[in-house]
């Protein structure tokens, strides 16, 4: 697992303890191509939002997420309520505790090419602007 974060000393080292690999954020995203291409090399993310997401469970879904779903990358996301939106299982694989997250990195793992293909359609069905933006700028009264 990579973790692109600036933290502290010590938090770093208890990541690295577990086995993560952390990096610079302005590495990986020092332009929107150096973004684009880390995604695109990524193999899947695993998201967790803050606790007020998970607290009003209010479907918040990243942006980050949506890339990497529209590059055919799996997103293993702990649940903010999305799966009420959102078909989930395949491509889009949510989790609620440690056990339901080791179990969808095994899942994604199982099953990878699968995944990937159903992250792009999932992408292209519910994420493209040509789909959604009307609604989107409808919303925010434009």
């Amino acid at each position: 697992m990579q973790l692109a974060a600036d933290l502290p000393s010590e938090d770093e080292t208890k990541f690295r303890a577990k086995g993560w690999e952390i990096v610079s954020p302005d590495r990986v995203a020092a332009s929107p191509e150096h973004y684009r291409d880390y995604i695109g090399r990524s193999r899947a993310e695993f998201m967790c939002p803050k606790p007020i997401h998970l607290d009003l469970k209010t479907g918040w879904f990243s942006d980050r997420s949506v890339a990497y779903l529209a590059n055919g990358r799996p997103v293993l996301a702990e649940d903010t309520g999305f799966c009420e939106k959102f078909p989930t299982g395949l491509g889009l694989v949510p989790f609620s505790d440690l056990d339901e997250a080791l179990a969808g990195v095994a899942e994604i793992d199982r099953n990878y090419p699968k995944h990937c293909r159903v992250a792009r359609e999932l992408a292209e069905e519910f994420f493209d602007s040509r789909k959604c933006l009307q609604a989107m700028l409808a919303a925010c009264d434009l």
